[in-house]
Parts: C-alpha cells; structure tokens; sequence
C-alpha cells in the first residue's frame, strides 16, 4: 500500500522538496540591502498565495529553539522587553529566529540584509514601536507570518542560502543519528535513515481526518535501522515498516491529494483510487454512482449528448444488443485502496486491490448484464449502486440516509462494490434483503396507495435485478433470466409462473374486482413450502375458469395451467430452498409481467380495430 501511493506521489511531482514547505505571507517588510526599513507591504486577504520557504522542520524543531528562517511567525521576529520585566512574542523561537539569521549572515547576502534588520530592531527601540503600531493598523496578529522584500525583490527567490542552509539540515539530521545504522527502506528496497527516536511523524490534514491524524504509530521498537523504524498502523500485525522521512513524506502528500481530489476517492466507501492512464472513463465512480442514462428510450439533453460516447454507453448497448464489449486494452492498472478513521484519530488503510484497466471494464459489464432484466418492454440494469444500497434499506424514513446504509450494510456495502469490481458473487445479505423487499410488495395490492407507495420505497425493481444477480452468480445462468423464460425446467421457477398464472385467472374472473387475490394471500407462503399452498391454490382452478365469461380467455388458461402443471409436476416440494426461494420469485415476477404485456397489447389492438371501423 504505502510503496503504491509513495510511487503514485512522486509520479505526480506531489512529494515535498526536501528543507521546504509551503507557507501563506500575510506582509513583507521591505527593506534595502543594508537592512534599512522602508515600509510594510501587506497582503490583501484574496491575494495571499502559498509560496515556498526554507523550513528547519518539526523534527529538527523539537527543542523549541530552533526557528526557521526569512518567514516565520511575527512573534518570533519581534519579540522585545514590555518594560515590565517581560517580553512580546516568543522568547525561545525568537533566539532561534536571531541565531539562524545570524548565522546565515555569514554565508548569504539576503540573510545578511535581513540579520543586519534584526539588528536595528533590538537596539533602536523607536523603529520597534513604528513598526509595531503599522502591524496593528494592518491588523497583523502575531501568529501571521511575515517575510522580507530586499530592495523590492521577494527574499525567498533569493536563491545564495540555499546551499548552506541545505548542509545545515543534514548536518543537524546526522548529529542526531550518530549511533543508527543504515536500513534498508520497505518502499524503495534501498539504503536509508530510517525514522526514529525523537523525531515526529507526520499527520495527513484533510476534510476526513479533522485537524489532523497520525499515518504511523510512534512507538518505536527499536532505534537501530537493522530492524524497523517505526510500526505502522496501516499493516496487519502491525509489521515493521522502515522509511526515510522524505519517504513518509511523500506519502503524506499521495494520501491527502487523493483524499482531497474531488475524483480520486469515495468517502461513503472509504476508498481512494487512480488509474495508470488519467485520461480513461471513471470506471470506479461509475461503478458507485452510475450515469444519467439508464435506459434507451430515455430522452437526452443536447448538453449530455457529448456523454452518450462514454464507457458507460458502450457497455450498456452491448447489453441490449446482447454482444461482449470490445476490451479496453492497453491503459494500464487501476488501484484502489480501503482507508479508516477510527475515533482513536490513528489513519488505517487496508485491503488494497489493484487490476487491469481491461478487466475493470470487462466485469463491469458482467455486472450490467447480469442484473439486466425486461420491465415494461424495456431492458434495465443495475446503472447505480447507490440504489441497490437505498432500495433495500429496511429503515426507509431514516434522516441521514447514508448513516443508515453503514448502520445496515456494515463492511458488506465494500464487499458488494468489490464483486461488482472482480466480477465475483454478491454479499448474501443484499439477496436476503431483495427476498424480504420481495415479500412485502407481493403481500399489498400494487394498485392501492398503500402498495404504489411500498414499490417507491422499494425502488422498484431492483429486489428482482439483485436476486437475479445472485441467481446468475451462483451457477444459475443455464436459463435466461432477464425475461420470461419458457424452458426453464426449474421447478421453483414454474411453481412462481403458475401462482402467478393462477392469481391472474381469479383476477379475469371476477372482472378485477378482487379485494386480496390468491397470490397476495399465498405468495409468502409458496415462496418458502409450496407443497400445501400450491396444491390449495390450484383446487381452485375449476371454481375460476367456470366463470371466465371469454372462451378464448378461457381456453388460454386451460393451455397455460396445463403446461405449467406439468413442468411442476405431480409431487411439489414441500420447501424450497434459499436458491430456488429467488427462482419462485422470479417466476411469479416475470409471468406478471407476461400478463400485462398482453393486456396492454389487446388494448393497443382493440384501439387500432375501432380506428378502422370508423375510417370505413
């Protein structure tokens, strides 16, 4: 994990520049190079800008007195007397700011205009205080930092103390590490100073992590660089993981990019991701979110008619048509990674998995295709995860939504996004809730209120494409199941066809007017033992045809009960399996639909008959 992001932030220029950091400048005091004030130049808000500074480090700074140098704090350059027998500003940070400057006087004009400055200021108290108050009529706190302009040219682009100051810091870093021998580092393989004894690790800062939180642990097993450095949280057991700092820094800065990159990761399932190619379709995202077209009858805007030649387009007209997509070789690997914020604030990452672009493709189809199913005369997929997630929630009124789906789903909304990724079987507990979800529309008349409201909760139908999923994942792909199928021999299946077959005889005989129909009162019953049920349901087989008024109606019933008696057969189980529980379910769903898909053709003929007649 950490050599993937260590590889990812240098590929990206994202890894520090050793000796520096980034800071904002709220005002620069200009002065010649003789160290003469002129005047306070301060920064309007919307134009302070992170520009790069010389910086001693909080390792190097752990004694409080060393400070860094031409930017830094305005308490730690003017710190003096109060006259009381105390002082303005930060003592110890202010003799470190004094120290370094001096120094630095020796080997750099710039830090010799700016120490010859300091000089003034300490003993000309005068020039103190007429900078002081410009400072409070700015309104510049002490905890702003402020930098120097030498005769009008910005002192850190001055570039005569960077030698010296860079020799400086090793200088420092090798007296602490007198007595540590070189390892060898876990993310490169090469000799190193690992981190160790006093020094401090850093802390990733991003939107998931608050103020701060800690990548390492900094409890050190040992101080010899033949073993470890540190322990780190984020590999199981807790194994040793040697690194230089420069190397931990460099993943400090991959981790917070990618956490912060409006693109590159998934706070609702705690991943961060990235392709090898940067141009390619969003695979990862589409695969959570989806895409605004998700049916081909859908009408689209000429603004999203650019979108239509997307990854997402091309994989789902292969579903329509039927046909594999061509492959979308050659762009390298895509990588993702599992993260965690424990209330402890300690940063945890895990469970990387890392594949090619190609196969991403490939098995986001399969799981296009596999969730297909024809309802309403029209071929729909599983185009957003984000609905199997909410359709199947039990807590439906719940305010915060997304709380409820990690309340509900657990680590079990991951592992459904990684079968989607790897083209693998669905967690059970989303086939368990698509049973339920199931149960509950067939149990409620879907043309009351009360049952138009369930199918919206349900998101309808989506309980039917995750059993289908399921279904298919498990072995059960030697029957076509995004439509009624006609040869299925499955026996579970044609139980479901004939309560359906059956449920709709009562409808046709009593003209409609049925207050709780044979499949509602039934369905949950037959879904789980249908040897009883079954056999009490088709008693009433004679009772319904007798009064089915059409004789061609009834002659179809006669012909489609007949059939389906005998793909049944005579000895109906007594209970079904969790398996073919689905199978039962799909039956009864997809033969409803058969239904009205007839209804809704006669009507269309009877309206095209009656168009006729009153032409002639």
């Amino acid at each position: 994990m950490y050599e993937s992001i260590y590889r990812y932030a240098r590929q990206h220029n994202l890894t520090p520049v050793r000796n520096r950091a980034m800071r904002i400048c709220a005002a620069y005091i200009c002065i010649n190079e003789e160290g003469v004030y002129d005047r306070l130049d301060v920064v309007p808000k919307d134009h302070r800008v992170k520009r790069m500074y010389p910086d001693i480090g909080k390792n190097r700074a752990a004694s409080g007195t060393n400070a860094n140098m031409i930017c830094n704090k305005k308490e730690y350059i003017f710190c003096v007397s109060d006259g009381q027998g105390g002082v303005t500003g930060n003592a110890a940070k202010h003799t470190g700011w004094l120290q370094i400057t001096e120094e630095g006087a020796l080997h750099s004009g710039t830090m010799k205009s700016i120490w010859q400055f300091c000089q003034k200021i300490e003993t000309d108290r005068d020039l103190y205080d007429r900078i002081e108050k410009e400072f409070l009529e700015a309104g510049i706190k002490n905890t702003d930092f402020i930098s120097f302009r030498i005769n009008g040219n910005r002192a850190e682009e001055f570039h005569d103390w960077e030698e010296w100051f860079d020799r400086k810091m090793d200088l420092m870093d090798s007296e602490k590490r007198k007595n540590v021998e070189t390892g060898i580092s876990l993310i490169t393989g090469e000799p190193i100073i690992p981190i160790q004894g006093n020094e401090k690790f850093p802390q990733i800062m991003t939107s998931q992590t608050g103020t701060g939180s800690p990548i390492y642990s900094c409890a050190h097993k040992t101080v010899s660089g033949a073993s470890c450095a540190f322990t780190s949280y984020g590999v199981v057991n807790s194994l040793g993981s040697p690194m230089s700092v420069d190397e931990a820094e460099a993943i400090k800065a991959g981790l917070e990019y990618l956490l912060m990159s409006p693109k590159n990761h998934s706070d609702q399932f705690n991943i961060i991701y990235w392709y090898d190619n940067e141009n390619v379709d969003d695979l990862i995202e589409l695969s959570i979110k989806g895409s605004f077209e998700d049916d081909e009858d859908d009408e689209v805007d000429e603004d999203q008619s650019s979108a239509k030649e997307t990854a997402f387009s091309k994989l789902l007209d292969a579903v329509r048509k039927g046909t594999v997509p061509d492959m979308a070789e050659g762009q390298g690997n895509y990588h993702i990674i599992h993260y965690e914020v424990p209330a402890k604030g300690r940063f945890y990452l895990n469970g990387e998995r890392t594949g090619r672009y190609s196969a991403l493709y490939q098995n986001l189809y399969y799981w296009y295709d596999d969730s297909s199913i024809t309802y309403n005369n029209r071929k729909r997929v599983l185009s957003n995860l984000y609905g199997v997630l909410f359709g199947l929630l039990e807590h439906k009124n719940s305010k915060d939504k997304f709380k409820e789906i990690k309340n509900e789903y657990g680590t079990d909304r991951s592992r459904l996004l990684e079968a989607i990724h790897e083209n693998r079987q669905i967690p059970e507990k989303f086939y368990e809730k698509a049973i339920k979800q199931t149960i509950r529309v067939y149990l409620h008349n879907l043309q009351t209120d009360d049952g138009k409201e369930i199918i919206k909760e349900v998101n309808w139908p989506v309980p039917m494409q995750v059993i289908k999923v399921y279904l298919t994942r498990n072995g059960k792909e030697s029957y076509r199941m995004d439509a009624l199928d006609l040869e299925s021999t499955s026996t579970a299946y044609n139980c479901g066809r004939l309560l359906a077959a059956i449920d709709r005889l009562q409808k046709v005989s009593a003209e409609s007017k049925v207050n709780l129909t044979i499949g509602q009162k039934y369905f949950k019953s037959a879904s789980k033992t249908p040897g009883k049920v079954m056999t009490m349901a088709l008693a009433n087989e004679g009772n319904y045809l007798k009064r089915v008024k059409n004789e061609g109606t009834k002659i179809y019933f006669i012909r489609l009960l007949g059939e389906l008696s005998e793909k049944v057969g005579a000895s109906i189980p007594e209970k079904f399996s969790r398996m073919e529980q689905g199978e039962f379910m799909l039956g009864y769903f997809y033969q409803q639909k058969e239904f009205v898909k007839k209804s809704d053709n006669n009507e269309n003929n009877n309206d095209n008959e009656n168009n006729n007649s009153e032409e002639d």
